[in-house]
């Protein structure tokens, strides 16, 4: 046996193998959400400038990518119980939330030049958003009716 695999030789009975992925996964969100608090604070607080922190704004947008795309192939983005229409409203909710707070991130960063401008960026974030929300839920559902018929 070599050594890396005598390294990493995984001899945990199921429930240790299961606290150890919990422990794992809180590390992961505390990272994710940790990186997106610095973020937050040192551009919209303190006012650096965005460009100084690109390669962090890169690593939280690939991480919440391949989160997504990870939780869609598995099928768990979404409760299949839940009606089309329940659906439609979180998702309007989370767009109208998300798109709020988009707004805030541009009028404190002084990126807002008109009104007509702003509303411009406020309904097309909003719809983006809602259509992207939408679209995950739907493959995320499919992936699991077809999990499910297997």
């Amino acid at each position: 046996m070599s050594f890396f695999k005598k390294l990493f030789k995984n001899d945990l009975d199921e429930r240790l193998k299961a606290d150890l992925r919990k422990v794992q996964s809180e590390g992961f969100n505390l990272m994710f959400f940790g990186l997106l608090a610095i973020l937050f604070v040192r551009i919209v607080i303190q006012g650096h400038a965005g460009a100084a922190y690109q390669e962090f704004f890169l690593l939280f947008i690939l991480a919440a990518f391949y989160v997504v795309v990870r939780m869609i192939s598995k099928g768990i983005v979404d409760k299949a119980d839940e009606d089309r229409r329940a659906r439609r409203k979180k998702n309007l909710f989370v767009a109208v939330f998300s798109a709020g707070l988009f707004i805030l991130f541009q009028w404190l960063s002084g990126g807002v030049e008109s009104f007509l401008h702003l509303a411009v960026q406020l309904l097309s974030f909003l719809f983006f958003f809602y259509l992207i929300l939408t679209l995950i839920q739907h493959f995320s559902l499919r992936q699991a009716n077809k999990q499910i018929e297997e």
